[in-house]
């Protein structure tokens, strides 16, 4: 971002929100990694909330950059950027309210996983400002889905392969992409070509001798299968029921087996639709686009 003109789309807040809040979770876990000090934080509302400032700034904050940022790379259409400020305004400040006042529970000495407390503790108030919060961050989360049922009834579909007038190599195929990715292996001889070439006017023309074949593997659903399966075997081995765990490792081994064995080499598509889609997306690439970046 150094030395640029920075916009703050959605995608760009859910990028900037990750470095603070997520700070207060590392800050913590230094706090949480002195022994002394842990002695008052262990098995209380301090970790509850250290781990979430961990957990969903690192992992859900970049998740839901990258879905509105690739979003039109899958669908061919961008999400509501009106929408989308609701949602992550919403998130975040619901995330806060939720968690901040737990790191003071736990100091006052709140335990976890404890579905009750005594009037007299004085837990009240705080606890009153976090099942607040988390209303505000179920209403940010709605507002997600609202946003996804808006946009796929009313998004603008004529929005060219490059929305975002953006800098990396997937911003140079059709939008949605088309499954075969790039008709011929683009040239990259700098960091961040795609701006490069666009810059200098750079951008490789549709040359039908240089198009080849193109080899792709066929669908397969196995890696569906093997994804639910080990997710199936984890969660029986965290409750120790072993007989079923063993059970689902044999359909562990059943899709490595099948695997193995299967010989599809899959596809190739032809010259003449690679040409032919190729000519398509690229003739009305941007022909009549708006601006949908402010």
């Amino acid at each position: 971002m150094r030395k640029g003109r920075i916009k703050f789309t959605t995608a760009m807040l859910w990028a900037l929100a990750f470095f603070p809040n997520f700070v207060i979770g590392g800050v913590t876990g230094v706090m949480l990694a002195m022994a002394a000090a842990d002695y008052q934080y262990h098995n209380t509302l301090f970790l509850v909330a250290h781990f979430h400032y961990v957990l969903i700034p690192g992992v859900v904050f970049p998740i839901f950059a990258g879905l509105y940022f690739w979003w039109p790379k899958m669908f061919g259409y961008m999400l509501n950027e009106k929408i989308g400020k609701w949602h992550f305004w919403l998130f975040v400040v619901g995330f806060n309210v939720t968690f901040m006042p737990m790191f003071f529970l736990g100091l006052d000495g709140a335990v976890r996983r404890a579905y009750t407390y005594s009037a007299e503790t004085g837990f009240g108030p705080l606890m009153m400002i976090s099942a607040v919060g988390s209303v505000i961050l179920a209403a940010g989360f709605a507002a997600l889905v609202y946003n996804i049922y808006w946009s796929a009834r009313h998004a603008d579909r004529n929005i060219g392969n490059d929305p975002w007038n953006a800098r990396t190599l997937e911003w140079a195929t059709a939008t949605p992409v088309q499954h075969y990715n790039f008709a011929s292996l683009p040239e990259v001889t700098k960091l961040d070509a795609f701006w490069h070439m666009k810059k200098n006017n750079e951008l490789q023309p549709l040359a039908e001798d240089e198009i080849e074949e193109i080899h792709l593997p066929s669908n397969t659903w196995i890696p569906i299968y093997m994804g639910v399966i080990f997710g199936i075997s984890g969660f029986l081995l965290v409750f120790e029921w072993t007989i079923a765990a063993g059970v689902a490792a044999l359909g562990i081994l059943a899709g490595l087996a099948f695997r193995s064995f299967d010989y599809d080499e899959g596809f190739h598509v032809h010259k003449d639709e690679i040409f032919e889609t190729e000519s398509k997306w690229r003739k009305g690439a941007n022909k009549g686009v708006k601006n949908h970046v402010s």
